[in-house]
């Protein structure tokens, strides 16, 4: 029988089970899976096909076999830490719905049986797990309620990874003074001068916040000091994403060149790694560089490839993102109805992510285009309101570029 490829699943099963991945398989089915991961997670565009996205529907019926066998073989405390970390790896397969059901079954478990460490990390992953689908209310609500338990239970790692996260979110949603709040209370209780995988995504996250800011140079600095913390502990993952982030600072710096190699080297580590977000949020960010460089016919491909991804794995942020992408592209072959519907589409989508960051630039795009439209009422509108929010947020080089865009108007 052919291997599967399936490796974060198959270490699991090996670990917690002592079967290979492949004792879930018949030989028919081993056959299409392997040709729908491999044209997943591949390394060039054009091996990927809409058909592939079955991945994540065998993936969920393996997971259920797999559940169902390990309920009669692990018992107690093992079979829900072995449910937990089943959930991670299928949350970083951009599969949600299994592991919201499997988090949620721990959480009775424990409490069933009067063990709150495991019901306080479910609480934390069901939080991660609606963070990944823009669900913020719900994320918040999880993650409070983990943050509660791990200090209930003393354990300072589980409440800085559930204020970390409620950072991530305030990022997110522009909220970043919220976000800088929260940050600041995970570094007071971690050691700065420590090498650990809890003080780089806290770092990982505080370039976030300077990215946003246009403070390209503190934002460069944090991130390759996370990427230095996660080459050396193996973290995959993560590394993963903080070469996207270099690779986005590239991007805001025009610096299209050096952004093209960032996400690239990030599709590489996410493929190695499994991680199907990371892999689709390079997607989109290649579909925004080439919109830069005017290659319409590349843009457009990575483009569409994103949004398909996308819907399958509920990347609710990066739909809204792809619309403003199109809105730029359409805008730049001249179609202005068209610019001006994927703008307002985009709007539409960030303001129910309440998203402000995302929010406020498209309105900046949308702004361009009036201006270029000639709708010089609409332009100074659009343009005026993302320039106070530049400002509110103390974007300082985001604020000049568009008050220079108000001149005239």
């Amino acid at each position: 029988m052919e291997h599967n490829s399936l490796n974060s699943i198959g270490k699991i099963v090996l670990k917690y089970l002592g079967k290979d991945l492949d004792y879930f398989f018949t030989p028919d089915t081993i056959i299409s899976f392997n040709k729908n991961y491999k044209g997943l997670f591949s390394s060039s565009i054009e091996n990927f096909n809409k058909s592939n996205y079955v991945f994540f529907n065998e993936v969920k019926n393996i997971a259920e076999l797999i559940v169902n066998v390990a309920e009669k073989e692990i018992k107690d405390s093992r079979f829900l830490d072995f449910l937990i970390v089943l959930s991670q790896s299928l949350i970083d397969l951009g599969n949600y719905y299994l592991p919201e059901n499997l988090l949620r079954r721990v959480i009775k478990i424990s409490s069933e049986l009067g063990d709150l460490d495991f019901a306080a990390n479910a609480y934390l992953n069901l939080g991660i797990l609606f963070y990944r689908q823009a669900y913020w209310k719900k994320s918040l609500n999880y993650l409070t309620e983990a943050k509660r338990l791990f200090e209930n239970e003393r354990f300072e790692e589980g409440v800085i990874k559930s204020l970390n996260t409620m950072g991530a979110i305030a990022g997110e949603k522009g909220e970043f003074t919220k976000a800088e709040h929260y940050l600041t209370e995970c570094l007071n209780m971690l050691d700065n001068n420590s090498q650990n995988n809890l003080l780089a995504n806290v770092v990982d996250n505080n370039g976030i916040i300077h990215l946003a800011k246009s403070n390209y140079d503190v934002a460069l600095s944090e991130f390759n000091r996370a990427k230095a913390m996660f080459i050396l502990l193996h973290n995959k993952v993560n590394l993963a994403y903080v070469l996207y982030n270099i690779g986005l600072t590239f991007l805001f710096k025009e610096d299209f060149s050096s952004a093209i190699n960032e996400f690239s080297n990030s599709s590489s580590v996410s493929l190695e790694a499994e991680n199907v977000r990371i892999l689709n949020l390079n997607l989109s960010a290649k579909a925004n560089v080439y919109a830069s460089l005017n290659d319409f016919d590349q843009s457009f491909a990575f483009l569409n490839k994103s949004m398909d991804l996308s819907t399958a794995i509920n990347d609710r942020l990066t739909i809204a993102d792809l619309y403003k992408i199109k809105g730029i592209l359409n805008k730049k072959l001249k179609k202005k109805k068209k610019a001006e519907k994927y703008f307002l589409t985009s709007l539409k989508l960030n303001k129910e992510l309440e998203n402000k960051f995302n929010y406020f630039e498209t309105m900046f795009e949308l702004g361009l285009l009036y201006k270029e439209w000639k709708k010089n009422d609409l332009a100074k509108e659009n343009l005026t309101k993302a320039f106070n929010y530049k400002l509110k947020i103390g974007a300082e080089n985001a604020s000049k570029e568009i008050e220079h865009e108000l001149k005239g108007l």
